[in-house]
C-alpha cells in the first residue's frame, strides 16, 4: 500500500488561528488603553492620599538576676543550680494590662491627635495645644471628636453637635464651666507656624485604648534560643511610635528594680524576724 501524496502544514493553521485571536483582540485596543489608564490614575491616588503605616521597633535584654550573687537569691542558685529565664512570664508583663495602663496614663494615649488634609486626616505625635480632660477617667462612654481651627486671630473649638467655643490666640490655655476639656498652647510647638491649619482630637476610654495598645504590641525573643525580647508596632506617627515603645522599656525596667527591692526587702524582713526568733531561743533576748 502506497503512502499518501499529501502532508498536513500545521505550523501554517497554527499562525493562522494565532493571527486571527490577535485581530479579534486589536479591535478592542480603546479598552485596554481606558483600563490602564484608569489602574495608573486609581494606584496614583491611592498612594497619594492613602495613610503611610511606619513599623517601630525597640529590643530589650532580659537579664538572668539568679547569676548573680545577691541575697535575694533563689536558694537553689547557692548550691549551683542556676534558673532560667522564662521569656513567656517576661512577655506577659510586658503586655499586661497593668504596664500598660501607666504607659497610655504617662503619655495621655487616649487622647488623639490629627492635622486635617485635603482627603485624609495625617495622626501626629504633637499638636499645637494640649487637651485636658475635666471628667473622670474611665467615664466616657463613647469617643468625643472636637474640630481645632487655629487662624491668625483665635481658637475655635467644634463638637460633634456643632457647638463652637472660642480662644483668643493670645491666650495661653482655655475652659469654660460647660466645657469637658481644657485647651492649653503647647511649648513645644510654634505656635505662629500652625496657624490657618486645621485639626481633629478624639478622646477615647482609657480602658479601650489600654486593650487596643494590648492589641496593636507584638512582643517576641529575636530568635529561639535569645534572652532578648523584639518590642515592635505599627502607627501612622514614627515618633509617636518610638516614645510608647521607649516608655514601655523604662516602665518594664522601673517595674522590676521595684520587684527586686520588694523582694530583697522581705527576705530581709525574714532573715531578722528569724535571727530574733533563735536568739530569743537562744537565751539571748
Amino acid at each position: 500500500m502506497k503512502d499518501p501524496g499529501y502532508v498536513l502544514d500545521t505550523d501554517n493553521e497554527s499562525s493562522i488561528a494565532l493571527k486571527d485571536n490577535l485581530l479579534k483582540y486589536l479591535s478592542k485596543w480603546p479598552w485596554f488603553v481606558i483600563s490602564v489608564v484608569l489602574c495608573l490614575f486609581f494606584g496614583y491616588l491611592y498612594v497619594r492620599y492613602a495613610s503611610i503605616v511606619y513599623a517601630s521597633e525597640a529590643k530589650i535584654k532580659i537579664i538572668d538576676d539568679s547569676k548573680e550573687f545577691d541575697i535575694a537569691t533563689d536558694a537553689l542558685s547557692l548550691l549551683g543550680g542556676g534558673s532560667k529565664i522564662n521569656l513567656d512570664n517576661e512577655i506577659a508583663v510586658i503586655k499586661s494590662y497593668r504596664l500598660l495602663d501607666q504607659v497610655v496614663s504617662s503619655l495621655n494615649l487616649d487622647i488623639e491627635y490629627y492635622e486635617s488634609g485635603t482627603l485624609k486626616h495625617q495622626q501626629i505625635f504633637e499638636a499645637p495645644f494640649l487637651v485636658s480632660k475635666l471628667f473622670p477617667e474611665n467615664s466616657l462612654e463613647k469617643t468625643m471628636v472636637y474640630h481645632v481651627s487655629l487662624t491668625d486671630k483665635d481658637m475655635k473649638i467644634t463638637d460633634l453637635e456643632g457647638q463652637v467655643f472660642t480662644m483668643d490666640s493670645s491666650a495661653i490655655s482655655f475652659t469654660k464651666a460647660d466645657f469637658p476639656i481644657q485647651m492649653t498652647r503647647n511649648a513645644n510647638v510654634d505656635f505662629e507656624s500652625s496657624k490657618n491649619r486645621d485639626y481633629f482630637v478624639q478622646i477615647h476610654n482609657k480602658k479601650e485604648t489600654v486593650l487596643n495598645l494590648i492589641k496593636t504590641l507584638t512582643v517576641e525573643p529575636i530568635t529561639t534560643d535569645s534572652d532578648v525580647l523584639s518590642i515592635g508596632m505599627h502607627s501612622e506617627s514614627p515618633k509617636l511610635a518610638e516614645t510608647i515603645l521607649n516608655e514601655i522599656v523604662t516602665t518594664f525596667n522601673e517595674d522590676g528594680i521595684m520587684d527586686r527591692q520588694l523582694v530583697s526587702k522581705r527576705t530581709l524582713d525574714f532573715i531578722d524576724d528569724r535571727f530574733l526568733y533563735l536568739s530569743a531561743r537562744a537565751g539571748l533576748y
